[in-house]
């Protein structure tokens, strides 16, 4: 079974599998480097007209002609989430008890190994969760919507600051992690901007990811119970 991950400092895991509110992901994928061939030998930016789903990833059609790109993930995989054996045990405790026999048997069977502290390292079977993907895309991460950036995980918290710049208009959005200097939340006008923030991110996209504005394949999935 393949595995993907998400990340927990910014909450993206519990977004995942928690409270279900991130059901999308965009991933610079090796796929994607046609894409930059093309464009460098076509002298200009690349225009994607259509796109349509295949069993090994997606067909675009583009400025350039068409061009078939063999994504990590494809339509109907059931796909297990990372984590670490440290953080499989905490989720082990937290839904049957600490002392349970789920939890401490884990524990003692598997505490010491390589993947105990780097999910990179945990078996699938392993893993707790999985989701399913619903659908695939490509696109520049600019062009992601509001409505988009509110299934990556970034989210609306109604305590947010009432006011804002311009002037008037409220710092609303924001993500798990966001915190200045003096640990208080950040809070930003409109669900991109939040998101501009988030992806550059360590363990996100990384500093200098936004305004670089990759080619992204956009996953949809949904948490399977």
């Amino acid at each position: 079974m393949k595995k993907i991950g998400f990340n927990q400092h910014y909450g993206l895991h519990d977004a995942v599998v928690v409270t279900e509110t991130k059901t999308k992901t965009r991933r610079m994928e090796k796929c994607l480097d046609a894409l930059y061939k093309t464009e460098e030998e076509l002298g200009e930016p690349l225009v994607i007209k259509q796109q349509v789903i295949t069993l090994d990833g997606i067909v675009i059609k583009t400025n350039a002609g068409l061009m078939a790109l063999h994504t990590n993930y494809v339509i109907d995989d059931e796909v297990a989430v990372k984590l670490s054996g440290k953080d499989i045990y905490r989720h082990l405790q937290q839904r049957y008890g600490d002392s349970s026999d789920a939890a401490l048997g884990f524990k003692e069977m598997y505490q010491g190994m390589t993947f105990w502290t780097n999910k990179m390292f945990t078996p699938a079977d392993l893993c707790l969760d999985k989701v399913l993907i619903t659908g695939i895309r490509v696109e520049r991460l600019q062009d992601i919507s509001d409505e988009d950036c509110l299934r990556e995980g970034i989210y609306k918290d109604e305590n947010g600051r009432t006011i804002g710049y311009p002037f008037g208009v409220p710092f609303y959005y924001t993500f798990y992690g966001a915190v200045n200097k003096d640990k208080k939340q950040l809070h930003w006008t409109f669900p991109r901007e939040a998101f501009s923030v988030l992806i550059d991110k360590p363990g996100v996209g990384g500093k200098g990811t936004w305004k670089r504005n990759p080619w992204v394949v956009v996953y949809t999935f949904k948490l399977v119970k």
